[in-house]
C-alpha cells in the first residue's frame, strides 16, 4: 500500500486520496490524485507503505473527483475546475501540463477515450462532450438527461453509454471531423505534417543513483540517461527511440565487429513550437560498456503521426560517461 504520513489529518479534513482511482501507466508506474489536487507517480512494484516519498509529485488542480485515464502518452484527469491533460514521461518519471490544452471549466466528469476523442460530462447541466485529445477543443456537444455526479461514460462497438439517473443512454460515435479554430468556419485546406527537430542535448550521459527505501535491503541499481531536445510545429504525440552501436576490437575475421543496443521507446506529448527535453534510458549493458571508457555511437529517431501522415527526424552523436 501507499499513503502519505499525514493520512489521518487528510481524512479528518476530507482532503484524502479516496476521490479517484489509481491509474496504471507505462513502465510499471501508477498515477494517483485526490481531493487536494496533487498528482503522484508511484512504483507499481514497490508502493512504499505509509509516508514513503513518491517517485514524483506535482500540483495538478484544486481537487480531483471521479477518476482519470491514460491514453497515448497523456493522463486525462477530472478536476473541479475542468478536465486536465498531463504529458507523461514514464522513464523519468514525471508529468507536465499539456500547453496546448484548453477546456471549458464546466467539463469536470471522469473521462474516457473512444472514437478518437476524449469524452467527459458536465454533470451539473446534463451535457456530454467529445474533446480533441491534443487541444481540448470541443468537437461534440450533446445534451443529456439529468445525471448523478461523477457519472463515467463507457464505450463499445462504436457506441457510447451514459448512466443518467434511472436510465442508460446510448449514443452512436461518428468519425469526428477536425475542429475549426476559434472564429473560423470549415476549412478545405489539407492537413499539414508536423515539422520537427531533434538534437542531442549533451554527449555526456547522466548517472542516476536511486535511494534505498526503508523496506528494501539494497538500493535499486544505478542507471543512466541521455537527454535530447525535441521541437515540433504542431501539438503532437511523439515516440523517441534509439540504437547505440559499440565497435568491437577483433582479431579473427569470423568475429563480430560491432554490437547494437536498442533503447526503450519514450512516448511524450509536445506543445507547438515549445522545446522539450526528453531523457531516454540506457540499457545496463550499454552503461557497462561506457564504464570501460568506450565511446559509443548513437542514432536517435523521433516519430510523429498525425492525420497528414508520419514524420521522422533523426540525430547522431557519440556518447561518453
Amino acid at each position: 500500500h501507499w499513503t502519505r504520513s499525514s493520512w489521518q489529518s487528510l481524512d479528518s479534513g476530507d482532503v484524502d486520496l479516496g476521490s479517484s482511482e489509481p491509474v496504471l501507466v507505462p513502465n510499471g508506474v501508477v498515477f494517483q490524485i485526490g481531493k487536494q489536487g496533487v498528482g503522484y507517480l508511484l512504483s507499481g512494484s514497490h508502493l512504499g507503505g505509509t509516508g514513503e516519498s513518491p517517485a514524483y509529485q506535482a500540483s495538478v488542480c484544486s481537487g480531483s473527483w471521479g477518476g482519470a485515464i491514460y491514453d497515448n502518452g497523456i493522463i486525462y484527469v477530472s478536476c473541479s475546475t475542468g478536465l486536465r491533460a498531463l504529458a507523461l514521461n514514464a522513464g523519468a518519471p514525471s508529468f507536465s501540463a499539456v500547453g496546448a490544452w484548453h477546456v471549458n471549466s464546466a467539463i469536470n466528469g471522469p473521462p474516457i477515450v473512444a472514437g478518437g476523442l476524449v469524452w467527459a460530462t458536465d454533470w451539473n447541466s446534463g451535457t456530454l462532450y467529445g474533446l480533441d485529445p491534443q487541444t481540448g477543443q470541443t468537437v461534440v456537444k450533446q445534451a443529456t438527461p439529468a445525471m448523478d455526479h461523477f457519472a463515467t461514460p463507457s464505450a463499445s462497438d462504436g457506441k457510447l453509454f451514459l448512466a443518467t439517473g434511472p436510465a442508460v443512454e446510448a449514443y452512436t460515435i461518428a468519425t469526428p471531423s477536425s475542429p475549426a479554430g476559434p472564429g473560423t468556419g470549415p476549412s478545405s485546406k489539407a492537413p499539414t505534417r508536423a515539422k520537427c527537430s531533434l538534437k542531442l542535448r549533451s554527449r555526456r550521459v547522466q548517472l542516476h543513483h536511486p535511494k534505498r527505501h526503508k523496506h528494501q535491503r539494497h538500493a535499486p541499481p544505478s542507471y543512466a540517461t541521455v537527454a535530447l531536445t525535441a521541437n515540433c510545429s504542431q501539438a503532437v504525440q511523439v515516440k523517441l527511440g534509439g540504437v547505440v552501436s559499440e565497435h568491437l576490437s577483433t582479431k579473427g575475421k569470423s568475429q563480430a565487429t560491432s554490437r547494437a543496443f536498442h533503447l526503450a521507446t519514450v512516448r511524450a506529448a509536445l506543445s507547438p513550437n515549445a522545446k522539450r527535453t526528453l531523457p531516454i534510458r540506457l540499457t545496463p549493458a550499454l552503461l557497462r560498456a561506457l564504464g570501460r571508457h568506450v565511446h559509443e555511437s548513437g542514432k536517435f529517431t523521433l516519430t510523429t503521426t498525425t492525420v497528414a501522415g508520419t514524420t521522422r527526424v533523426s540525430t547522431h552523436g557519440v556518447l561518453k560517461l
